[in-house]
């Protein structure tokens, strides 16, 4: 019985681990074994296997800085 805890607990983390949420304003890329994909993710819950993929959430949102320089 502990054994089959053990496994369900870790399978369970494993794909919960795997899903991640794209938001409004960013894009996602996937990035395998240091190789990057060219499809673009643009909002939603995107999947990947976690032991050799990544998803690079970039920001796309226009920041306004203003300065006030003192010269």
């Amino acid at each position: 019985m502990p054994m089959r805890t053990f496994l369900l607990v870790f399978l369970s983390a494993a794909l919960l681990s795997a899903c991640t949420v794209i938001r409004p304003g960013e894009v996602g890329v996937k990035r395998k074994l240091g190789v990057m994909n060219e499809k673009i993710h643009r909002g939603g819950p995107v999947t990947y296997f976690p032991f050799t993929t990544r998803v690079l959430k970039v920001p796309t949102r226009t920041i306004n800085v203003e300065l006030n320089l003192d010269l």
